[in-house]
């Protein structure tokens, strides 16, 4: 009798944490925007042409591993209106394009394309802040590892989706 409602009980705790544990996921405020799958067709399309970023050997299947946090920041990105940036096409998409495809290049060009008012909006934005230094930014840890091993990839799609005026057509514009 004392282990069956010994039993019991660990079930019902076992099933009161697991319950818990998802409502309070599922209540926490969503980084996602307003979601994937709630994006226009043609948005929708965008985000299959960012692929062609993906262009450095060993990250080729990267893009497919982490299409659900790379849809996330997609989504986020397109809900905020870009958080307000300004395409800077004119200046910097040439040279943005040319290194975002060479394989030999690192991301440190790319983060330096950014302007001050990107990296601050970046940083304040993308939900990799473990420490809580800007009480905006979340922490999800498929998006700080998604973020770790492609990082050039990651910061080429955000600035290729500011610069095309946050997705104003169906596909990416690599030509300046």
């Amino acid at each position: 009798m004392q282990l069956s409602l010994l039993r019991s009980t660990l079930l019902a705790v076992g099933f009161y944490v697991v319950a818990g544990g998802k409502l309070f996921l599922h209540s926490k405020s969503d980084d996602c925007g307003k979601g994937f799958d709630s994006l226009n067709e043609g948005s929708q399309k965008y985000f299959d042409t960012l692929k062609v970023l993906w262009s450095h050997p060993s990250h080729l299947e990267q893009f497919g591993v982490f299409e659900a946090e790379l849809k996330c920041w997609y989504s986020f990105l397109l809900t905020t209106k870009c958080g307000g940036m300004p395409s800077a096409a004119d200046s910097r998409k040439k040279e943005l394009t040319a290194t975002c495809a060479d394989p030999a290049a690192g991301w440190m060009p790319i983060w330096k394309s950014f302007s001050q008012a990107e990296v601050d909006w970046f940083k304040r934005t993308y939900p990799n802040d473990a420490e809580d230094s800007f009480a905006t930014a979340d922490y999800r840890e498929a998006a700080n590892t998604a973020l770790q091993l492609n990082k050039k990839e990651m910061l080429c799609m955000t600035l290729f989706v500011i610069d095309d005026n946050c997705v104003d057509s169906m596909y990416i514009r690599t030509n300046p």
